[in-house]
């Protein structure tokens, strides 16, 4: 089953940076939790040339790289944090992400790099365990399902109650195809905790997995209800275009069309959502607007991401591709 979402979206906490004043870090950590990471690679850059030596400005370039899927260049950056401070230890455990993420460096290295994380002593407890979290998701990565499963345990065994656990749970029995379990889950999650739009997410993939298109429908109609009052304008954005695409499915099409023209209006970077909304152009018979927008979406590096099919779509629509 796939689960389209951003990758590695670990919001930046306060840090300290060694060298580029507060107010100019402010602003980059701002700028990446709002998930703007070409603006934060650029302002990056500009402080770079200031502060040549500041390990922070690297490390937010590299992340900010990496969700951009620019892996490469990522993990230099990230390097280059970790020689210019290598006592900074939560760098170590974004390495390892974006090591596993991209299936580079061994296994015994990743781990080692989360174990310097990990052994921090100033970690909290909230620190440790989003680690640990971060550490069971390059598990499932390289589909070690066993070790992952373990260590939510040792999650659960310490809060019970985390809600970022039980979820990985999900992910891993789904994996497992252990889709009964999985769905108790997610429907025990969302039992003690109605509005969690994670859960509701991942059930909505299952049943598009599935091809079971109005369960999908019901899943991702909750979650736009749940992401409108909110004010993260990019997780509102893709609840929309999940629900257009089921309502494509469904037959709907003008609904389909209102709600992927909301969504590419709240995040016009999402090369998912111009994909859609060529298949909706389909169905209108506007054959020129299909091509625009699957060029559009390859231009957004749609094919890196998520595979093949806009590729095949331009050459089964479009003339010359």
């Amino acid at each position: 089953m796939k689960f389209f979402k951003l990758a590695f979206l670990i919001t930046l906490t306060s840090c300290l940076s060694p060298f580029a004043p507060d107010q100019s870090i402010q602003k980059l950590q701002s700028t990446f939790n709002d998930l703007k990471f070409k603006e934060a690679v650029i302002l990056s850059d500009s402080l770079l040339k200031i502060y040549p030596a500041d390990n922070f400005l690297y490390l937010i370039k590299g992340r900010s790289q990496f969700n951009l899927g620019q892996a490469d260049n990522a993990i230099k950056n990230i390097n280059k944090s970790i020689s210019l401070n290598p006592d900074y230890l939560p760098q170590y455990g974004y390495r390892a992400l974006m090591l596993g993420s991209v299936n580079k460096g061994t296994k015994d290295g990743i781990l080692e790099d989360f174990d310097k994380a990990l052994s921090n002593k100033k970690l909290t407890q909230n620190e440790a365990i989003e680690l640990i979290l971060t550490k069971i998701r390059y598990f499932i990565k390289i589909e070690s399902f066993e070790e992952a499963s373990s260590e939510i345990d040792k999650v659960l065994l310490v809060k019970s109650n985390n809600r970022d656990a039980k979820i990985l749970k999900a992910k891993v029995l789904f994996s497992q195809e252990k889709n009964n379990d999985a769905l108790l889950t997610l429907n025990d999650l969302i039992k003690d905790d109605p509005n969690n739009a994670d859960a509701y997410d991942m059930r909505g993939f299952y049943y598009l997995d599935k091809q079971d298109y109005l369960n999908a429908f019901h899943n991702f109609d909750k979650l736009v209800e749940i992401e409108s009052k909110k004010n993260h304008s990019v997780f509102k954005a893709l609840a929309f275009n999940n629900r257009a695409f089921c309502l494509l499915k469904l037959g709907e099409i003008q609904k389909a069309f209102e709600d992927v023209q909301h969504s590419i209006s709240l995040y016009p970077e999402n090369s998912y959502a111009y994909k859609n909304r060529a298949l909706i152009y389909l169905e209108m018979d506007e054959k020129e607007k299909v091509c625009e927008d699957l060029e559009r979406a390859e231009s957004l590096e749609f094919s890196s991401r998520y595979g093949d099919e806009v590729t095949e779509l331009m050459g089964l629509y479009c003339a010359g591709s």
